[in-house]
């Protein structure tokens, strides 16, 4: 594109020798972009006039200097975007319950601003924690309920947790081995752009998995013996803008994890585990403590600080056994003898040369 400036002042004509009317007109007549300073009268009707748009300014130094064109990258740094943020401190589920209360005391809430939703309030577009409003038809604080905030499908509410057992880093499963999810939920009262508290703004997750009924997904509570005595971690969905986003987010991973306001990272669980191997040096009944260096090659860890089913892993020749509590409730392999020497008893005999692996978190 050609740009031309038309004259808009006569005084800009100074010292520019014979020209006619006649001349300017047709001139300006027939030129196909126009560049107007101030307010300027009518656009010829051969031109165009080009106007500042948003973010976008003009500056006109006038004949013989420079027209300048400045955009601001507003609009665009103010661009809204959903993203998941962890929150790595360890959660108790209260033995049968399929609720988790959340504390900002023990940094297990959110560490963020609430943006709140409700079926009777606008959603907002506030930046912060995502998480449905406790009032009304939409429960109360303390039991369990399906408040959520929609999203892109029935299964994908924004304000739908991901949850992990803290232990293994592994889905929890509910009915029929359906993974386990939450809704991040806040207690009446609670405003967009209140800050979470163990008082007057306090949150909580109610446990949900999916259920199909004739072909229809939709999400439903969790029953309260899947969830009830676990230990969980999980991740929230919060909202940002693009100015927010720090450069190195993608490299350091800091902006994906709680940050209170004082600017500490919460405090997080750091979750370490230790792998034993041993050969098994010959058959060996079912029922039989198997230890080392009676039955074993090598030595196992000790496990007897440990929950035996949450926190101790068993392979047997690379296959993830089901852990039992004692030959009462066994499963597949539950304590031996001695725990703090590795003990392990199998309800099935092991064969020579069989290789056990276990992990204890």
């Amino acid at each position: 594109m050609t740009a031309h400036r038309v004259v808009t002042d006569h005084d800009e004509l100074d010292n520019s020798g014979q020209v006619s009317h006649a001349a300017i007109d047709s001139y300006v007549n027939t030129t196909p972009w126009v560049i107007v300073s101030g307010t300027a009268g009518a656009v010829p009707p051969g031109s165009r006039k080009l106007v500042a748009g948003t973010g976008v300014s003009f500056i006109d130094a006038g004949p013989g200097g420079d027209f300048t064109i400045t955009a601001t990258s507003t609009a665009i740094e103010q661009k809204r975007l959903l993203f998941r943020r962890q929150n790595l401190n360890l959660i108790n589920v209260a033995t049968g319950s399929n609720i988790a209360l959340l504390s900002t005391s023990l940094g297990t809430a959110p560490a963020n601003y609430a943006v709140v939703s409700h079926p009777l309030l606008v959603e907002s577009t506030a930046t912060g924690s995502l998480v449905a409003l406790l009032s009304g038809s939409e429960g109360s604080y303390g039991s369990h309920s399906m408040a959520q905030l929609s999203g892109s499908s029935v299964l994908t509410p924004k304000n739908l947790v991901v949850v992990r057992d803290a232990w293994t880093g592994l889905h929890l499963t509910g009915t029929n081995g359906r993974d386990v999810y939450g809704l991040l939920q806040v207690q009446s009262g609670t405003l967009t752009g209140d800050s979470f508290n163990d008082t007057i703004h306090r949150s909580q997750i109610s446990f949900v998995e999916e259920t199909v009924i004739n072909g229809s997904s939709s999400l439903q509570p969790v029953p309260s013996a899947k969830i009830g005595g676990q230990t969980v971690q999980y991740s929230y969905v919060s909202r940002t803008t693009i100015a927010d986003v720090p450069e190195d987010a993608y490299l350091s991973n800091t902006i994906f994890l709680d940050i209170p306001e004082s600017g500490t990272p919460s405090t997080s669980a750091v979750i370490t585990r230790t792998r034993f191997i041993a050969g098994v040096k010959s058959n060996v009944a079912a029922g039989t403590n198997i230890t080392f260096p009676t039955y074993l090659d090598a030595a196992l860890g000790d496990y007897s600080s440990k929950n035996f089913q949450q926190q101790v892993e068993i392979h047997l020749n690379g296959v993830l056994l089901n852990p039992g509590t004692s030959v009462l409730d066994p499963n597949d392999v539950y304590p031996g003898t001695t725990p703090s020497a590795g003990d392990l008893k199998f309800v099935f005999k092991l064969k020579s040369g069989s290789n056990i692996s276990m992990t204890i978190y």
